[in-house]
């Protein structure tokens, strides 16, 4: 028996003699047990029985403070930047508590909490919202009225509130002040006021019911909910995954100025990318939905590459030249300045992509964009280069088809996706053509591209928000997808199946009142397409 199984054998026999010992019901439990072995595996069970009994502090049941600490601070380790205030973590968590709480006792016991762990933890928000409206409608007649809102709200305004009660407490308490006693009694009548002040909830509950009653007749029904979950406080700043669109969601709330260069590294399963304006380059783990950064004293780094013999290192391509980069020692060094390649002061590496044969593919740019002056190379391990290309505009979208006989290749402000025959063996391109072609009078341009197995061409579209397949055989398009961001900027392919498209965008020049969105990193799922694994680099 391996491990795993002796672990869940003895989580299964830990969690069987609580239910026996709380008399609960075992079928219940088996249930939910059954539902979060088959979504997230044998052991799943046994560490949400951990973790209850760590936040219960061997209780029976787990309380709205303990709760609500403990998701803000798994909000917190998954959030680069706090976007919120305390209050209104406080306020999010607390409606999500009164979620988790089924039998509306004011506590959750283990069923509860694996069960809301299930839920927490897909990546669906029409679930989670519907999870949230089943918990609110107590009459069960498929509708949220005024006064089931207002209950909601007002519980979870006033189980916030006792929230941040308790850890004003907890911090008055550390000191030992004379004059703590009476602060806190004044605070604490203070809170209890404004927690029971009907005009607070009542602001809530207006603003809830005309952004949610389409039909206007005084009633919410799931299919309005469902509409606006995305709008909805409860879930705006929780820590998990928001459907925007049909299988898109964000899955990472980087924020980036510039977001680029994503890169799936199969090996690892975990997504790499860029924020070229603000030097920094990122790693998203799927498995653990936390994002990790990293800060670049190098302007412009624009495309990340996993080293092929050091996991810890990375090329980077800057506005200096290529760089190697360390995380673990977290340093840099420059490998080949980018004045060997061409003496233009104001250029900028831009996008970049390892073909089959391990040379890298870079092009540059002018850094304001307005100018044809840049070059496409390709740059060998030993660190040998070639121009293939020049009076580029700006370098973006690169791939190769799937039998690895055309290049395809995007030059952005010329608006067109050019293919070229193309030698593996040498790199050398030949018979230019254009492919796909984009309106010269409409404001969109290609910007990032990929390829799925069937050879067609997945382009994001900056100033389109949304990504779209195309047949290059053909140049028509077969499918576009919105995404919630003005500027969408490249994509990949990643995931075990590599059937997960990986969309990175921009914060830039961006109404982020429309778009609030922007910048975030996204995913997109069932598609029905996958493609090909990406390529990492030799350091000879």
């Amino acid at each position: 028996m391996e491990y795993s199984q002796c672990a869940f054998s003895l989580g299964a026999l830990v969690l069987a003699g609580y239910f026996f010992r709380q008399k609960q019901s075992f079928s219940k439990a088996k249930t939910a047990l059954q539902v979060a072995e088959a979504r997230y595996g044998m052991d799943f069970a046994h560490r949400a029985l951990a973790q209850f009994g760590e936040l219960s502090q061997g209780k029976n049941t787990l309380d709205r403070t303990a709760f609500v600490e403990h998701m803000e601070k798994a909000w917190k380790k998954t959030h680069l930047v706090p976007t919120v205030s305390e209050d209104e973590l406080a306020l999010d968590f607390s409606a999500m508590f009164d979620a988790y709480d089924t039998d509306g006792n004011g506590e959750v016991n283990f069923v509860e909490f694996l069960n809301g762990l299930v839920l927490v933890s897909d990546s669906s928000l029409k679930e989670k919202a519907q999870f949230i409206f089943n918990s609110w409608d107590h009459d069960k007649d498929g509708y949220l009225t005024i006064n089931e809102i207002r209950e909601a709200y007002g519980k979870a305004l006033e189980g916030a509130w006792r929230v941040l009660d308790n850890k004003l407490a907890k911090d008055l308490g550390a000191n030992k002040w004379n004059w703590n006693g009476i602060l806190f009694s004044l605070t604490q009548a203070l809170i209890s006021a404004v927690a029971h002040d009907k005009d607070v909830i009542e602001v809530h509950v207006d603003a809830l019911m005309e952004l949610l009653d389409d039909n206007k007749d005084g009633r919410i029904s799931l299919e309005e909910w469902l509409r606006h979950s995305a709008d909805i406080p409860i879930f705006k700043h929780l820590g998990v995954d928001e459907i925007h669109h049909s299988g898109v969601s964000i899955v990472s709330r980087c924020h980036c100025k510039l977001g680029e260069g994503p890169h799936w590294d199969d090996k690892r399963g975990i997504l790499f990318f860029v924020d070229i304006l603000d030097q920094k380059f990122f790693s998203y783990n799927p498995s653990t939905r936390l994002t990790q950064v990293h800060s670049s004293t190098l302007s412009y780094p624009s495309c990340i590459v996993p080293c092929k013999e050091n996991n810890d290192e990375f090329l980077l391509t800057t506005q200096k030249g290529l760089a190697w980069f360390n995380v673990k020692e977290i340093n840099s060094e420059i490998w080949i300045e980018r004045t060997k390649f061409e003496d233009k002061a104001e250029n900028r590496f831009n996008d970049g992509k390892v073909d089959l044969a391990g040379r890298l593919w870079a092009g540059t740019m002018a850094i304001d964009g307005k100018r044809q002056d840049g070059s496409l190379y390709t740059i060998e391990p030993d660190g040998t280069f070639q121009t293939r290309r020049t009076n580029v505009g700006i370098s973006n979208g690169l791939c190769w088809s799937p039998d690895q006989k055309v290049m395809y290749f995007i030059d952005s402000p010329l608006k067109k996706v050019v293919a070229f025959d193309y030698d593996q063996a040498t790199g050398n391109i030949t018979n230019e053509r254009d492919v796909v072609v984009f309106p010269q009078d409409q404001e969109p341009v290609p910007d990032g591209m990929t390829i799925d197995t069937e050879g067609m061409l997945w382009i994001a579209i900056w100033g389109g928000a949304r990504v779209v397949r195309y047949d290059p055989s053909s140049g028509s398009e077969l499918t576009s997808i919105p995404i919630p961001a003005q500027n969408v900027t490249s994509c990949c392919w990643g995931g075990a199946e590599l059937d997960v498209l990986y969309v990175t965008s921009a914060r830039c020049d961006t109404d982020t009142k429309k778009y609030p969105a922007a910048g975030c990193l996204f995913a997109v799922r069932n598609t029905g397409a996958k493609g090909f694994p990406m390529n990492s680099f030799s350091r000879k």
